[in-house]
């Protein structure tokens, strides 16, 4: 099942892309509580994440 990235940091921001598991992704610093910002600038809930 593919990790939905969203436009901003919460469920209530539109999907505008998907990452099939286990693909390694590019993320920044910037966090929004348990969202993660992405390098292209998606969000991403870090719960699904691993490091």
């Amino acid at each position: 099942m593919p990790l939905n990235v969203r436009s901003g940091p919460g469920l209530g921001y539109r999907v505008v892309d998907t990452v099939t598991d286990g693909a390694a992704i590019a993320t920044t610093d910037q966090t929004a509580g348990n969202w993660i910002r992405l390098a292209n600038g998606g969000w991403v809930f870090s719960g699904w994440v691993a490091t």
